[in-house]
């Protein structure tokens, strides 16, 4: 899902482009038990380009406008479907009790492999946080000698209201596109590099030109 899809040869009506964009909506409240139909569905309204279907002018601005969700991660549902079932056959409901989260972060190290593998680090995932996951996951694909070296994926939990949210979320994605990557702490911490670098510049400036005292008041 990296770049837009061609049109399908197959004819895909505007109702069954409106069934599966009403069964996103509908389900998308319970994605934490239902990411991979999500994925499912999210895999077929791309390749059959329901978006523009919908008078969409791309994927992207779809799901952000239909389901309020970043292309990321729609592509990383439609990832799991992909990896899990399409790639290892192994049924949806030995997943779903993982949670998307888990299941997006055990991709990079089962991709490839044998469903016997993929069970095994499954089984590990389900007693585990995800910023372990991530960390395990990590040791196991570094090249030899460096695994030691790895630093733990920390999480951080900032509450906002919904405009300071919208602003948030689109920053992160161009960053994201501008960094190169495809890690939402990457892209903050880069914001925040850029935002530090001026800040500290701007401090500098005011303590080398302190602003006079006005003493007429």
């Amino acid at each position: 899902m990296s770049t837009e899809p061609e049109p399908n040869a197959a004819i895909v009506t505007i109702e069954r482009a409106m069934e599966v964009s009403n069964r996103l909506v509908a389900v998308r409240s319970e994605i934490s038990t239902r990411f991979m139909e999500m994925g499912r569905l999210l895999q077929e309204a791309y390749v059959n380009n329901h978006a523009t279907q919908l008078g969409y002018a791309s994927f992207e601005a779809y799901v952000n406008d239909r389901l309020d969700m970043s292309y990321r991660k729609a592509r990383y549902l439609a990832d799991c479907v992909s990896v899990y079932i399409n790639q290892l056959g192994i049924p949806p409901e030995e997943i779903e009790g993982l949670g998307w989260t888990r299941a997006k972060e055990l991709i990079p190290v089962i991709t490839g492999g044998t469903p016997e593998n993929a069970r095994e680090w499954i089984e590990r995932a389900k007693t585990m946080k995800t910023s372990e996951i991530n960390l395990a996951v990590r040791k196991a694909k570094a090249p030899p000698g460096q695994s030691e070296t790895l630093q733990k994926y920390e999480t951080l939990g900032i509450g906002m209201f919904d405009d300071e949210r919208q602003v948030i979320e689109r920053a992160i994605e161009l960053s994201k596109r501008e960094g190169a990557t495809d890690r939402t702490g990457r892209a903050l911490m880069l914001i925040c590099a850029d935002y530090l670098a001026e800040a500290e510049g701007r401090h500098e400036e005011q303590i080398q030109n302190p602003t006079p005292i006005d003493h007429t008041s």
